[in-house]
């Protein structure tokens, strides 16, 4: 009878110990995101005087979402919203601030949806230099 309340309470505290474990790791998760950003200039070609007749703002729209993209914990399933023009604001000749978001699996495999900003100068050809980045999780 000793034996099996023993058993008991050591499966217990394993599950505790893996629900903690669990929870800490959501919480590094989250801290190793938050508020990092990142500079120096990146340069991303983006071709928005062909056909499609994307403009600048598009083209340094998608510069940031593809610069972003590889840092996600699983790239492939990454869900970027379309090129709307709230994402983007200009601020000066060829320059523009993106504040917009990816749907995409964290570590955990759950869906989560993480913030990100750029700044990016974008000239005629379709050229983007994206100043400075950054992720943050909501």
């Amino acid at each position: 009878m000793k034996q099996g309340m023993r058993g008991k309470q050591i499966g217990l505290i394993v599950l505790a110990l893996l629900i903690l474990g669990m929870l800490f790791g959501l919480l590094n998760l989250q801290e190793s995101l938050r508020g990092s950003v990142y500079t120096g200039g990146v340069t991303l070609t983006f071709p928005y005087t062909q056909a499609t007749s994307a403009s600048p703002e598009q083209s340094a729209f998608e510069a940031c979402a593809a610069l972003v993209k590889p840092y996600l914990k699983a790239p492939a399933t990454a869900q970027f919203p379309g090129y709307e023009k709230r994402f983007v604001s200009q601020r000066g000749t060829g320059q523009y601030q993106i504040n917009a978001y990816v749907d995409a699996r964290n570590a955990l495999g759950m869906i989560v949806r993480v913030d990100y900003w750029c700044e990016a100068k974008c000239v005629e050809g379709g050229k983007c230099v994206i100043d400075e980045w950054s992720l943050a999780d909501r």
